[in-house]
């Protein structure tokens, strides 16, 4: 799993604009408050989190489920769906790959660091949630 960056023309190119535009009004009904209860069916859930590995969607998609994280039914749903999961290894991921290297800190290093503090917001969001914390603890 690579880290999405803003700058990978190449994903974006091989995507269809009606997708783009789908994932955007996706998370623009979330914002709005009106797909509340479709927001948490495991499809959803499902498109959210697979969204984020794609170039151009990870900000919007974290800032989407940072809305999303507030409602416990739908950390509930997340919890039971799996989907976490998902974003543990992205996170993971990314520190396996700093870590790796022996130099100081690049500036890609950094950059990574930087692309991935809402994901991290959106991790801690979801662990207050009851479900999601049980979950991660029994898991360690």
């Amino acid at each position: 799993t690579t880290v999405p960056r803003s700058d990978d023309q190449q994903t974006n190119e091989r995507l269809d604009p009606k997708f783009s535009m789908a994932a955007e009004a996706l998370c623009l009904l979330v914002k709005l408050e009106v797909i509340n209860d479709v927001a948490e069916e495991e499809l959803c859930i499902a498109t959210l989190f697979a969204l984020l590995h794609l170039p151009g969607h990870f900000d919007v998609v974290c800032e989407t489920l940072l809305i999303l994280g507030q409602k416990n039914s739908f950390t509930d749903a997340v919890a039971r769906s799996g989907v976490l999961w998902d974003l543990l290894s992205l996170l993971e991921e990314s520190d396996r790959t700093s870590i790796s290297s022996l130099s100081d800190d690049t500036d890609d290093q950094l950059e990574t660091r930087k692309r991935l503090h809402p994901a991290w917001s959106v991790l801690e969001a979801f662990s207050s949630s009851p479900s999601v914390a049980k979950q991660l603890v029994t898991s360690s």
